[in-house]
């Protein structure tokens, strides 16, 4: 009897142009593994030359999953809309190519799992339609969250609608998002809302040195007009005027980097924020324990996996109340603040350096590792695949 495997088709993975790309994407897949095989495929197009071909593959074999990253070339006649066609034409033939090589060598999987909407879902679909292979959708993306630029009823809304309706499950990474998705009619019966889960051996607490500088910590992607970063920079600089102990460490990478390198240098923040870069996830770990309080300003957000490792080290949290930070983030653990208002977050600060004795490590950490460790949140993966039977 060939081994039950679930077939995933992802949207955001980690690739060679982008390690970070959808690492909570990899998270999932890894934690409920351990019970039904992973196979994946996933596709980017990219700018890397490929020689003698229009694409190139890279086998990746794990213990929990073999892996097909496949790079595909982005430009092709030099016009932006016949190149997005030929692209979409592309995408969809190697798709189907590997996802038929796979079934052709292993069987039909327990069932397919898309990993955000749309473009898999419809070859998800048509594997149900013509294979009765059943799938899952799980939604990652803010934009059924965000109310400040509301999604189209146009076709490809139509289409997110059937495939949603016709998915075995819908699995959404916080409360909010599920409720997102329905007030834009994507219905299922079978919704389930499954947090994004911490490496918890490597997030975990460590004991904190006393220190008289509120010491912070920012990890994001830098893309300011979501996490507005600068507003965390402008809350420093007024800060570091009326002479308050506050240092802050700035981990990531993205498109606006320099723009917020060049506004520390220019506003003389250098000794008061330390620019740490990209870090792996140990040198990362050490930062949540090292800090005092973790900060984000986001303007939106759905399940950020920054909150989730902060916690799971015992660090508290500061920030704003978008998406389904609320969930997780209350009085015992954090303060929660509104999007934008930078007076807020300079009073958070404040208050939270005076009151900071007032929050328990170990309770938060505990807490924390209980609701996102991989034995937690795999479990309720399975428990999905486990409520069907057999394809055949």
């Amino acid at each position: 009897m060939m081994e039950s495997y679930i077939l995933h088709l992802p949207k955001w993975f980690p690739n060679d142009d982008d390690n970070l790309e959808g690492v909570f994407v990899r998270r999932h897949i890894q934690c409920s593994s351990y019970k039904y095989h992973a196979k994946l495929i996933y596709l980017k197009s990219s700018s890397r030359i490929i020689p003698k071909s229009f694409y190139i593959v890279e086998n990746i074999k794990h213990d929990f999953g073999d892996y097909y990253l496949i790079y595909y070339k982005k430009n092709y006649v030099g016009l932006e809309s016949i190149d997005k066609l030929i692209k979409l034409f592309v995408y969809y033939y190697l798709l189907l190519k590997y996802c038929n090589r796979i079934i052709r060598l292993n069987g039909k999987p327990h069932a397919i799992h898309v990993h955000v909407l749309l473009r898999s879902a419809m070859v998800a679909l048509y594997y149900k339609l013509f294979y009765s292979i059943p799938y899952f959708i799980t939604e990652h993306n803010t934009i059924f969250t965000n109310s400040q630029k509301l999604l189209p009823n146009n076709l490809k809304h139509q289409l997110r609608k059937y495939v949603v309706v016709k998915a075995k499950g819908i699995i959404a990474v916080s409360d909010n998002l599920k409720w997102g998705m329905l007030n834009y009619k994507l219905q299922n019966t079978n919704y389930n809302v499954v947090y994004n889960n911490v490496d918890t051996s490597v997030f975990c607490k460590a004991p904190k040195k006393p220190s008289v500088v509120l010491k912070c910590l920012h990890v994001s992607e830098f893309k300011n007009d979501h996490k507005n970063i600068i507003g965390i920079l402008n809350v420093i600089k007024e800060l570091k005027m009326q002479g308050f102990p506050v240092y802050l460490d700035l981990v990531g990478y993205g498109q606006d980097c320099q723009m917020l390198l060049d506004f520390i240098k220019g506003n003389e923040l250098d000794s008061h924020i330390r620019y740490l870069g990209k870090l792996l996830p140990n040198a990362l770990a050490k930062c949540y324990q090292a800090a005092d309080v973790f900060v984000l300003f986001s303007n939106k957000e759905n399940m950020p996996c920054v909150i989730a490792e902060s916690l799971c080290c015992g660090t508290p949290v500061i920030s704003t109340h978008v998406g389904g930070i609320r969930e997780v983030v209350h009085s015992g653990n954090g303060i929660l603040i509104e999007a934008g208002n930078q007076l807020s977050l300079k009073k958070a600060m404040e208050d939270f350096y005076l009151n900071r004795h007032q929050y328990h490590a170990d309770i938060i950490s505990d807490e924390a590792i209980s609701k996102f460790c991989d034995q937690a949140i795999g479990a309720k993966i399975t428990k999905c695949y486990d409520t069907l039977t057999a394809c055949g």
